[in-house]
């Protein structure tokens, strides 16, 4: 650092600068323009005088020559008056200047901008102010996330979620109800679950199966009782062939109506089934000599000689019930008795010719009526009043006048 004695001045009074020259350390014989220094003056403001700026107003100094007349200055004011806002210019009233009115930032409130951020506005005019990024709230399938600024929705809707898919059904969104994703590949953890005649293969729980492999045979033929088995998943490839030809066993079986033989290779075929018979009625069937129930011998019908009568009939009877020789009773000799059972006719079973009509039991005389009139003339009288009167008039004169009966009638014509 050079010390006073290193050092001169050359002072410029015209322009108010001292010229200051300094003797540097490698230069021992001369000295090297160190710099120059504006004189220190007063400074001098007039109320008249105004500088300004977009907000407010100063007095500078009017010094002439004065390196910095803003620098040092009196009075910043803003401007003021004239009506001015933020979107209306106004005339600064101290300093003539135009100037716009700061922007009202004084409502807190956000407001959405876009789909990132959200911001404050000037209370006048469309000026943004302060912003931030939207912020907080959460998304689902159907609604989008809501700012906790500014409360507006943004972002984009969040993909469904919940449910479980499986190998058949997508998963259901627990927001929404509806599917979405995709199926889940098939797990076949089920050894050998598929068995066809294609072959084998594993399975999924659901059924699906993998694509199926040719089973092994565990034989060449299948036998009546083994069949040919897959010696993987044993699946019967080919079924046993089962019992086919039947050989009778020498000895019966029977039961109460039938006999047969058993086949000696196999249970419960009956073979040559046929019934019981017993011809010579022994008891023991012909054929395998089981016991057989012996028939009662044929029954014959004796009715005797016995006659069963009723009042119209007679006939003989067995000891069965069974009847024979039924006929009416007939009475051709007019003795009141029936002429094959004597079955008594009559009203008076003494005398048959005991009758009201007859009180002295005398028998009847073909010739003589109670009238007087034989059986001829009644007989005449008969045909004379069908011949005559007709049917009717015969009618009213037997039946009416005579007080006769059809039985009289037919008696009147037996005698004849």
């Amino acid at each position: 650092m050079l010390s006073p004695k290193d050092t001169f001045v050359f002072a410029d009074v015209a322009d108010r600068t001292v010229y200051v020259y300094g003797k540097e350390a490698t230069h021992n014989s001369g000295y090297a323009y160190m710099g120059e220094v504006t004189a220190i003056h007063s400074h001098q403001y007039n109320d008249e005088v105004w500088a300004y700026d977009e907000e407010g107003h100063w007095q500078p100094c009017i010094v002439p020559g004065c390196p910095n007349p803003n620098e040092d200055y009196v009075g910043y004011v803003f401007h003021w008056g004239g009506n001015a806002t933020c979107h209306t210019a106004g005339t600064c009233g101290q300093c003539g200047a135009e100037y716009y009115a700061e922007h009202d930032f004084s409502v807190p409130d956000y407001h959405y901008v876009d789909e990132m951020k959200c911001a404050t506005y000037c209370a006048n005019c469309d000026e943004m102010g302060s912003w931030s990024y939207h912020t907080g709230g959460v998304s689902d399938c159907q609604h989008k996330a809501v700012c906790e600024i500014c409360h507006h929705e943004y972002g984009e809707l969040a993909p469904c979620a919940g449910g479980t898919a499986t190998c058949t059904a997508k998963a259901v969104c627990a927001t929404c109800g509806e599917e979405y994703g995709e199926l889940l590949p098939h797990n076949y953890n089920i050894e050998n679950g598929y068995k066809s005649a294609d072959g084998h293969a594993n399975t999924c729980s659901c059924g699906a199966h993998e694509t199926p492999v040719a089973h092994t045979p565990d034989r060449a033929e299948a036998t009546e009782t083994e069949p040919i088995k897959c010696t993987v998943c044993g699946y019967i490839i080919t079924p046993a062939t089962g019992h086919v030809t039947h050989t009778p066993k020498n000895e019966w079986t029977s039961d109460q109506t039938h006999h047969w033989h058993e086949c000696a290779g196999c249970a419960g075929q009956q073979l040559e089934k046929s019934a019981h018979t017993d011809t010579d009625t022994n008891g023991k069937c012909d054929v395998c000599g089981a016991d057989v129930p012996v028939p009662p011998p044929a029954h014959t019908h004796d009715h005797g000689s016995e006659w069963k009568t009723d009042e119209g009939e007679h006939w003989n009877e067995c000891a069965c019930g069974d009847k024979a020789n039924k006929a009416a009773h007939t009475d051709s000799n007019n003795d009141g008795k029936c002429d094959t059972c004597e079955y008594q006719m009559s009203t008076t079973p003494d005398n048959p010719n005991n009758t009201p009509d007859n009180p002295n039991n005398t028998p009847d005389d073909p010739s003589d009526d109670k009238d007087g009139l034989g059986a001829g003339a009644i007989v005449g009288i008969v045909i004379g009043s069908v011949a005559v009167a007709g049917v009717g008039g015969f009618a009213l004169f037997w039946f009416v006048i005579k007080k006769k009966s059809f039985a009289d009638l037919i008696a009147v014509f037996k005698k004849k």
